[in-house]
């Protein structure tokens, strides 16, 4: 086939990943080139691929040298900026005859541009319905002329009032770059993920110190969580149960996850997916998660223990159940579950599927003319 993927212009798809989405992607367009397809991508100039990259991020500068330096300021709006982008990149994509247009943007601009092209367009679903996306779906309400996906079924649901319908296919990690040890030293438990406030570590952190237990911490703290930290982190930092190993790269977080106890998920939001669940599987370690978003959907009681979301005293009780979780069964279920080839098997059948629908319409309105 060949394929149109269309990412979003504010990060590079490459390592270090700016986030699951960036990553998501990278696996996805990859793999689609390793499998033979013809794969162009549409994606932050910094992007490394082995895909035909074409920097999104480009098209405006051109617009910009024929503009009055005083009008500079206005474009310094971003959402500005990528009506420029995302104009020129359908305007290049509907010249081309790609067989499938993938659109991974988060983008209003995308989703509105998308529904107009010939070809046929899959929209994937990453976030909750966020305003501007709400937005651009209620523009377009009966009209959608194009697919849906999500990475969950509850995300599909937050969905179904604003898209004709939408088809699951779960996120997937390279489990392969992930370490494995089938034992456990237990020496503490483990968190790790943004430090925000709807992520919540001092919960995790408040139920470590219910039972008298080692908590190790590690995530960026962004400007716009600082307050969170100051308040809430911050006063752990000199507990000596508890320690905070700022930012880390994957290979410190797998060193970290597998002479852990186990990992503490403790999301207050609807989440809908959770790379760190997928993640921390492939380590052989198990999992204490709240219940909230796809939580429910992805794991089950063999890999971890579920509690009631934002019930810290659960949260500490399941400490002394997860000693039960076999290492083996969290390995082999990733394995089985998590796996990035099975996220781009799921979406090639799509694909094909998408086709395969097409074809039919195109023959069946032919034979209509010709009688």
């Amino acid at each position: 086939m060949k394929i149109a993927i269309i990412a979003h212009a504010k990060f590079p798809i490459a390592e270090p990943y700016a986030g699951g989405l960036e990553m998501i992607t990278h696996l996805l367009v990859d793999a689609l080139v390793d499998r033979g397809h013809q794969v162009d991508l549409y994606a932050h100039h910094k992007s490394r691929t082995n895909a035909n990259l074409v920097a999104i991020d480009k098209f405006r500068d051109d617009v910009f040298e024929n503009l009055n330096s005083n009008d500079y300021p206005v474009f310094e709006n971003l959402q500005l900026g990528h009506l420029i982008n995302y104009s020129r990149v359908f305007n290049q994509i509907k010249s081309k005859k790609y067989d499938i247009i993938h659109n991974h943007s988060l983008n209003i601009q995308a989703l509105l541009l998308g529904n107009m092209l010939p070809q046929q367009v899959i929209t994937s679903l990453h976030t909750p319905p966020l305003t501007d996306l709400k937005v651009a779906n209620l523009i377009l309400k009966d009209l959608h002329n194009q697919y849906f996906t999500s990475v969950s079924n509850s995300l599909c649901k937050q969905w179904e009032e604003y898209i004709p319908s939408c088809t699951t296919i779960r996120n997937g990690i390279d489990i392969s770059r992930w370490e494995y040890i089938n034992h456990k030293s237990f020496s503490f438990v483990f968190w790790y993920g943004r430090i925000c406030k709807e992520k919540a570590p001092h919960l995790a952190i408040e139920a470590a110190l219910l039972k008298n237990k080692k908590i190790r911490l590690a995530g960026p703290v962004d400007q716009e969580a600082q307050e969170y930290y100051d308040t809430y982190i911050k006063k752990y930092i000199n507990h000596p149960l508890v320690t905070f190993l700022g930012h880390l790269n994957q290979a410190e977080i797998n060193k970290e996850l597998l002479e852990s106890e186990c990992c503490l998920f403790t999301s207050l939001w609807d989440e809908p997916y959770g790379l760190v669940l997928a993640e921390t599987l492939a380590t052989g370690t198990p999992l204490i998660a709240f219940d909230t978003g796809a939580v429910n959907e992805i794991l089950n009681d063999k890999v971890a223990v579920i509690v009631e979301k934002g019930n810290v005293n659960q949260l500490a009780e399941a400490l002394d159940k997860v000693k039960n979780i076999n290492p083996n069964v969290c390995r082999t279920y990733a394995e089985e579950h998590m796996s990035y080839e099975r996220m781009v098997d799921d979406y090639i059948e799509l694909y094909d599927h998408i086709l395969e629908i097409s074809q039919f319409l195109y023959d069946t309105q032919n034979s209509v003319l010709r009688t």
